[in-house]
């Protein structure tokens, strides 16, 4: 397996990474466009828009909570993240905002595709297209 640098994180938390430097995020089998990062808790939660890499047509939202110390997977209040492929053929989903907290059961991730907009509730986790 290749080792990588692990990702730079952006100067602010809670600011949206959008083409060159999301890339560095990628988990294999997607293709990211955009990345959100949030302290919480001591723990960081990743909000990752992209498409899936054998159907750029399946967007995906994935989420992930890591424990920095160790770099392992983490949970808060028992949520441990997921991977969260939108309906209908949506194409690639770029982050436009993201509100709320995993710890407050409140985060809506909001985002554009060629398919439209819409947001991804973290709690119910569904999604609504606009």
């Amino acid at each position: 397996m290749e080792q990588r640098d692990p990702p730079q994180k952006p100067g602010q938390a809670r600011e949206i990474v959008v083409g060159d430097g999301a890339e560095q995020w990628e988990a294999p089998g997607t293709s990211i466009t955009s990345v959100w990062l949030d302290l919480e808790d001591g723990l960081d939660v990743e909000v990752e828009g992209a498409a899936e890499t054998h159907d750029p047509n399946e967007g995906v939202v994935i989420i992930n909570v890591i424990d920095p110390a160790t770099g392992g997977a983490a949970s808060i209040r028992g949520y441990r993240g997921g991977l969260y492929v939108a309906p209908g053929g949506t194409g690639a989903i770029t982050l436009t905002s993201v509100s709320g907290s995993l710890s407050a059961s409140d985060l809506v991730v909001r985002y554009s595709s060629a398919g439209g907009s819409g947001t991804f509730n973290v709690a119910t986790q569904s999604f609504s297209s606009r």
